[in-house]
């Protein structure tokens, strides 16, 4: 945009910019529910279903924060961890998995992650929305169904 100073430029550019949410989960449903909620928010949602294919997607969409289940096909989600963080060490890795066992908590607080869910029991919309928020996400204003009115 003309007329704008370099500072103004890089604020645009920055709210305007596509955002990219990388989901690496082998559970259909879950991936269902995310992909729905994402709606929800400014962001391409991406899914990957197994291990293998969360590294590629990663690599290939560089998204602004990945939601990762450690127990996964073809690659494990430790090690599909491990690779994104030895290539982008600032990427903000949600961990989510339904149980993790003392030696994964230690490699994981080691290897540093941005969030931890729990699927047994931190799956619910206000927490992950939050998360989303944190990092950048900014969620869609709500729109009014009973008006066609635009402003």
């Amino acid at each position: 945009m003309s007329g704008m100073t370099p500072n103004q430029q890089k604020w645009f550019d920055e709210r305007t910019r596509k955002r990219f949410v990388l989901m690496v989960e082998d559970e259909l449903e879950l991936r269902k529910v995310f992909a729905q909620f994402a709606k929800e928010f400014h962001c391409d949602f991406i899914e990957a279903s197994d291990g293998e294919e969360g590294i590629q997607l990663f690599h290939k969409i560089n998204p602004d924060i990945v939601f990762l289940d450690l127990r996964l096909p073809k690659v494990d989600g430790v090690e599909v961890f491990r690779h994104i963080k030895a290539a982008k060490h600032d990427q903000p890795v949600v961990v989510m998995s339904g149980y993790l066992d003392d030696d994964v908590k230690k490699t994981l607080n080691s290897i540093g992650y941005a969030a931890k869910i729990d699927k047994t029991t931190e799956l619910n919309i206000a927490y992950i929305a939050n998360i989303l928020e944190t990092f950048g996400i900014p969620r869609k204003k709500p729109k009014n169904g009973d008006s066609e009115h635009h402003t």
